[in-house]
This record gives structure tokens, C-alpha cells and sequence, in this order.
């Protein structure tokens, strides 16, 4: 009796061990599939929006346009003359809206006041409603593709001082940090910048540039208070993000551009094709003092069709 007892125990730990890992196998598939229909249906339901906002603009409907308005967490169908008409909608918090974040359709004609595309994401897929030039929508199943891009060449600026290179993009191009190797720097109470030329990226006109993402990899040489601060040049214009106080050790940081900062609109590939990358860095205190950068590089996220 006592064998046949300890028998039954062990089959019943291996069972329940059998269906440990049968669960642990299947929870992300049945997840997964969650996701994916979660992220299905928004999009249907974004589109069934747009539409409806659209042709009741056509029809002129309270004598007023129609549009739609999307923020992180909800989406908004509103009549531009009656604030009061808003029909508020979730958006799931797995999913994460970028694109256009509001369309007017003007009246008879329903034509849209921008043109260009939804993009709807979760961890594992993306979905793209494209508004056209006259008001028709539809929905895309995009490729997510990304290229690194890092300095080839001198920018519009080379203020920053220089140590183990020949040129201030060549103390920054590597794909691996060489750390204090190579560097730029500003010592003293020096605050200056670098730009960054960079390579063609490849990026067809027809694709859709989610976001631009700058990295820089720095530190400082002593405890003396000493930060950088993202930089880059696009339709001839400069834009600097806020500092970022360094610390003894490299560390890399970063800025995400989900919009050209200069003109606040989605950036297109003829802008990324004439973008220059860079830094400012602040040092303060004298001699050896130092804010260092061994790494600056920028990443590209876009949608191919």
C-alpha cells in the first residue's frame, strides 16, 4: 500500500510539472492572439469613425464639419461647430497611437485637412489607416524596419574640442565606445557644439518616418557640475533639447523625435536624407575639467509599404 501511495504522488508531481509547462508555453500564444484582436479591432473601429465623421460632413450635418481626434488612451469623434457633439472612445492601453492626431473632412466634398496615416501598435504588430488626399480611408498592414545611422563626415558646427581623432565626427563614429580613447570634449566654462553629417539612409519617399531617435554616450572627468544636451540640424535650422547632467561614469542617453521639432510636422525622408546629429556640452571650472562624448549615433524607425 505504502508503494502504490508513493507511486500516485510522484505521477501527480509530474503531471502537474506537465501541465506547468504546457501553461508556460501556451499563456504568451493566447496573449498574443489577445493583443492582436485587441489591436484589429481598434482599427476597425477608428476607421468606422473616420467614415462616420466624414460623411457627415458631407452632408453638412448640424452646418458643420466633421473630424476625428486621437490622444494616447481615447478617441474622439467631434462636429467642429458643437463641442458639446464630442463621442469619446478608449483606446486600450496596449495600444499606442502616433501619426496624425486630428483630421477635419470639410463640407460636400469631405476632403480632408491632412493627409497620411494612423499608426497603431502593440508589442508585437502595427497597423496603418491611410486618410488620402480626397477623404478616402483604408486600412495597411506596414513592415516596421529601422536603420542606425552614425557620423561620416563634418556638420555645419565643430566647436567642440577633440582628443585621439583628426576630425570631430571621427571621435564619435564608432559602433563599439573606445570610451576615453577618442572624444570630444569642453573644459573650462566652454559651452559648445557639434554636428554630424551622415550617411543617405535609403529610406523610400513612400515610407512613413515614425520616429528619429538620438543617442550620445558621455560623461564628465571630475565632480564639478557638467551636462549635454541633444542637438541636430533640419531645414536649416537648429533645434537643442534640455540638458542632462553628466555623471563620473559613460552613460549613454537619448531624445526621441516622433515629429521634425522645426517644422512639428512627420518627418519625410528628403529630411532625414539632410539631417546633421550632434551635441552641446557645458563644462564648468578650469583646467583638466572636462564634459566628454565618445559616442553620438541616431536611429530611424519607419513604415514600408
Amino acid at each position: 500500500m505504502k508503494k502504490d501511495a508513493a507511486f500516485t504522488i510522484i505521477e501527480l508531481i509530474i503531471v502537474i510539472a506537465i501541465l506547468i509547462v504546457i501553461g508556460y508555453l501556451i499563456i504568451p500564444l493566447g496573449m498574443n492572439f489577445y493583443y492582436t484582436q485587441q489591436l484589429d479591432s481598434v482599427s476597425d473601429e477608428i476607421i468606422s469613425a473616420l467614415r462616420k465623421a466624414r460623411q457627415k460632413s458631407i452632408a453638412a450635418e448640424l452646418d458643420s464639419t466633421f473630424g476625428l481626434r486621437l490622444s494616447q488612451n481615447q478617441y474622439t469623434v467631434f462636429a467642429s461647430s458643437d463641442p458639446s457633439y464630442d463621442e469619446n472612445f478608449k483606446i486600450p492601453d496596449a495600444v499606442n497611437p502616433s501619426g496624425i492626431s486630428e483630421v477635419v473632412f470639410s463640407k460636400i466634398t469631405g476632403y480632408p485637412s491632412v493627409a497620411g496615416y494612423i499608426i497603431l501598435r502593440n508589442q508585437d504588430k502595427i497597423t496603418a489607416i491611410n486618410i488620402n488626399e480626397v477623404g478616402l480611408i483604408s486600412l495597411k498592414h506596414p513592415v516596421l524596419q529601422s536603420i542606425v545611422l552614425r557620423p561620416n563626415a563634418v556638420g555645419s558646427e565643430s566647436s567642440l574640442r577633440i582628443n585621439g581623432c583628426a576630425e570631430n565626427w571621427q571621435c564619435v563614429d564608432e559602433e563599439i565606445s573606445d570610451d576615453d580613447t577618442s572624444y570630444v570634449y569642453a573644459m573650462r566654462s566652454e559651452s559648445s557644439n557639434d554636428l554630424y553629417s551622415l550617411p543617405d539612409p535609403g529610406i523610400d519617399a513612400a515610407s512613413t518616418i515614425i520616429q528619429l531617435r538620438l543617442y550620445f554616450n558621455c560623461r564628465r572627468n571630475d565632480i564639478a557640475s557638467k551636462t549635454v544636451a541633444g542637438y541636430l540640424r533640419t531645414n536649416s535650422q537648429s533645434d537643442q533639447r534640455p540638458d542632462k547632467p553628466l555623471t563620473d561614469t559613460y552613460q549613454i542617453f537619448s531624445e526621441v523625435y516622433p515629429v521634425n521639432p522645426v517644422t512639428a510636422n512627420a518627418w519625410t525622408s528628403a529630411e532625414i536624407d539632410d539631417l546633421e546629429i550632434g551635441i552641446n556640452l557645458t563644462s564648468t571650472g578650469g583646467v583638466p575639467n572636462e564634459a566628454r562624448c565618445s559616442q553620438v549615433w541616431a536611429e530611424v524607425e519607419y513604415l514600408s509599404f
